[in-house]
């Protein structure tokens, strides 16, 4: 995830909680319209957060977490052959080519951004 998108999902997430109605529901909004914009919703972000707790050994956790968050994030970036292999990621455990597969990825939707 660059930097950018990670430090204004991170911020709209926290202002959910504020005890501004009005400010809760704008950033829920605009949580959605960034999702909407990189090819997501609420629901794969939900699905994400909920996979966290899956009871899978660290490494295992990380690759999920990376999976998930470059489907979020990929949008019109990923073949549908990718975001299939990123779904098959989410549910399986990865081997060492799936990794080095994964690492390629992250430079394709990184990359030209750093």
């Amino acid at each position: 995830m660059t930097p950018d998108l990670a430090a204004r999902a991170a911020k709209l997430i926290r202002l959910l909680a504020s005890d501004v109605d009005g400010e809760a529901l704008g950033a829920a909004r605009a949580l959605q319209r960034m999702l909407v914009a990189v090819g997501s919703d609420l629901n794969e972000l939900a699905s994400a957060v909920e996979g966290m707790g899956n009871g899978a050994d660290h490494a295992d956790h990380v690759v999920f977490r990376r999976a998930k968050i470059y489907l979020i994030i990929g949008g019109d970036r990923l073949t549908p052959v990718e975001r299939g292999r990123l779904d098959w990621l989410t549910r399986h455990r990865a081997g060492e080519k799936e990794l080095k597969w994964l690492d390629k990825i992250e430079r394709k939707l990184m990359g030209a951004r750093r």
